[in-house]
């Protein structure tokens, strides 16, 4: 099963018995993603920003039809890093990114894709194929609103945008230049609250096809328990026991 390409950092022999060890990572990201850069853009959209990033760094780009077309008045780049740019976008529009093996992959924290931008179909665990499980379930929404706060330059005052009801309101401390920009960032945390109520370690027999950013369906749980999850974290290791996959995993919203 294809997991992605990795690059070798060290091949181990040993013995005995004689064995093999080998650690890789995931390919690098280009170093230009890492140089400062002075910039502003005007009247673009936010696939056509993510695809001059990509141009412009010896890469191609795919991104969530939802967000391609989505439009940005002015956006200043100010002595900042590509790979900065791209992880401020991702708290402004609710997303996330990859950037490896010539991609830049942008796409919502919902969706889950490889980085060729297919979409990663979703694995069940039943509670019969684990060895070891355990849930965690926590007050995460204790919060029932998000307020972020705004410069209005033209009426001389801050100003403030709420996402959800409720007496229970979470407070960004940021100030921010516009309205857009505000009521953005404010979705995105309204959003995580609603996610990782639920977290889960699971052990089960070996499985390739399981690695990060999988969406997961428990099946055989408590009713609480069955629900669909992302995978946020997978170790594969084969030892004298056998074969086995150890997953973190957090519901989604």
């Amino acid at each position: 099963y294809n997991n992605g390409s990795f690059e070798v950092d060290e091949v181990v022999v040993s013995g005995m018995p004689e064995t093999i060890t080998i650690v890789a990572k995931g390919s690098k990201i280009n170093k230009s993603l890492k140089h400062p850069r002075v910039q502003t853009y005007t009247a673009i959209t936010l696939g056509g920003l993510i695809e001059a990033i990509a141009d412009r760094n010896g890469m191609s780009a795919k991104i969530s039809q939802s967000l391609s077309s989505i439009k940005i008045d002015q956006l200043n780049q100010n002595n900042e890093t590509d790979l900065n740019l791209l992880t401020r976008l991702t708290m402004d529009y609710d997303a996330k990114f990859k950037a490896s093996s010539g991609v830049i992959l942008f796409y919502k924290k919902d969706d889950f894709k490889k980085i060729s931008g297919e979409a990663l179909t979703p694995i069940v665990i039943n509670k019969g194929d684990c060895s070891q499980w355990s849930f965690v379930e926590t007050d995460r929404l204790k919060y029932d609103a998000v307020v972020a706060k705004w410069r209005d330059n033209d009426a001389g005052e801050t100003k403030q945008v709420q996402i959800g009801s409720g007496d229970s309101v979470y407070s960004i401390k940021a100030v921010f230049d516009s309205k857009e920009s505000a009521n953005n960032r404010a979705t995105t945390k309204y959003n995580d609250l609603l996610r990782g109520r639920i977290s889960g370690d699971i052990s089960v027999t070996g499985n390739a096809k399981i690695a990060s950013e999988f969406e997961i369906q428990t099946k055989g749980f408590r009713r609480q328990l069955e629900d669909q999850y992302k995978c946020e974290s997978c170790t594969h290791s084969l030892d004298q026991k056998g074969y086995l996959t150890k997953l973190k995993i957090v519901n989604k919203k």
